[in-house]
């Protein structure tokens, strides 16, 4: 439906969606989603609206207000909040913004994850990608054949996980690199220690600032992803070889037998030996 309103431009268009009980149950569902053009008079404040917000800025540039603390979210950005508190969000110059109101499964619990690696803006790493899942969405209601719930469930849950792996811009503009280089490195060199202070200095920088980079990064602090490249060569050697318990456990580079199968049976719910005879 055409979009009317203080600072919303011709051609913005926005549509509500009353999702099925089976969706609020088990899917992410859409509460609306809208393509908006807009000047310097839009604004909008809530106190709580019942739904989280994806806010990405095709052009232009945007303000939020969110926590306490202001943003800008620029052209290819995303806002991301929690529209169950206070906030409120405007445009700074003329912007062509895409949103989506959006409910349901883990939707708390990814935000949050993503608003604590992140904040409330995100950059996603493939910005084409991105506006094109929304566009998804949204060309299903202009063209007037709604995509399916689990679809559009499908599509928000790939959005927030482009938010969730967002490259991390590091000091410098290193980026990625170091994230990778030592992904790569612990790959290639799991047996060997592994300390933090050893794969922080392959890529010169703090043991503290590095595990932060790493864990914003991937998800993992550096230690447990040692232990998860670990686990998985030692699942390769039981399935694929002959070799016995204590030997897998230092070929997979563990110290102690009894460390081995303690960190294995704690990520795997299985003893190695149970995992072994475990058909696939």
């Amino acid at each position: 439906m055409k979009a009317t309103g203080d600072g919303i431009l011709e051609k913005s268009v926005f549509y509500f969606h009353t999702a099925s009980s089976f969706a609020q149950s088990l899917l992410f569902y859409l509460d609306s989603v809208g393509h908006f053009y807009c000047d310097t008079h839009y604004y909008v404040r809530r106190d709580s609206h019942q739904s989280f917000l994806l806010f990405y800025v095709h052009t232009g540039k945007c303000m939020a207000r969110y926590e306490g603390r202001s943003c800008t979210i620029e052209e290819g950005e995303v806002l991301l909040i929690d529209c169950h508190r206070p906030h409120e969000y405007w445009a700074v110059e003329p912007s062509e913004i895409y949103w989506v109101h959006f409910n349901g499964n883990e939707s708390l619990g990814l935000f949050e994850e993503i608003y604590s690696r992140y904040g409330t803006v995100v950059a996603p790493k493939n910005t084409g990608l991105f506006l094109s899942r929304i566009v998804q969405i949204l060309s299903g209601f202009q063209n007037r054949t709604p995509i399916p719930e689990p679809h559009v469930s499908c599509r928000i849950h790939c959005l927030l996980s482009d938010l969730l792996t967002a490259s991390y811009e590091g000091a410098g503009g290193t980026g990625r690199a170091p994230v990778q280089t030592v992904m790569e490195y612990i790959g290639e060199n799991f047996k060997e220690d592994l300390s933090l202070e050893r794969i922080a200095a392959l890529v010169s920088l703090s043991p503290y600032h590095f595990s932060r980079m790493f864990k914003q990064e991937t998800g993992f602090s550096p230690h447990e992803y040692v232990l998860t490249v670990r686990i998985d060569a030692a699942k390769t050697l039981l399935k694929t070889t002959g070799l016995s318990i204590k030997e897998i456990t230092y070929a997979a580079g563990f110290h102690s037998e009894a460390h081995f199968v303690s960190t294995f049976k704690k990520r795997t719910l299985m003893t190695p030996t149970a995992f072994r005879n475990t058909v696939f």
